[in-house]
């Protein structure tokens, strides 16, 4: 699920408000077994909330990543017993398919 960095009760409001809508639209893909579900609830709130963030927002939240990247492809070179010798290149990929 999302964690969220609450700056103000706006920001509280949206994330209820998106938890009911996923919980809904889970709700309603499980009533409808013969139509195939498009998106995972969680791609959907991903949507909404990257096309109301301001642009300010979506370099905060590239640079949140960017730096979640950099910890854990420290983390995997200081256990190199656990995942081998990874490249940030091969890191980055794995990363795009969270995205």
């Amino acid at each position: 699920m999302f964690t969220f960095e609450f700056e103000s009760w706006n920001d509280i409001f949206l994330e209820h408000y998106l938890v009911s809508v996923l919980e809904k639209l889970d709700e309603l893909a499980q009533n409808m077994p013969s139509a195939p579900r498009l998106k995972k609830p969680a791609l959907i709130a991903e949507k909404i909330i990257g096309a109301n963030m301001t642009e300010e927002q979506r370099n905060r939240e590239y640079e949140v990543q960017q730096k979640q990247l950099a910890q854990i492809f420290e983390l995997m070179q200081r256990q190199t017993d656990k995942f081998g010798n990874v490249s940030l290149s091969e890191v980055k990929e794995q990363f795009k398919l969270y995205q």
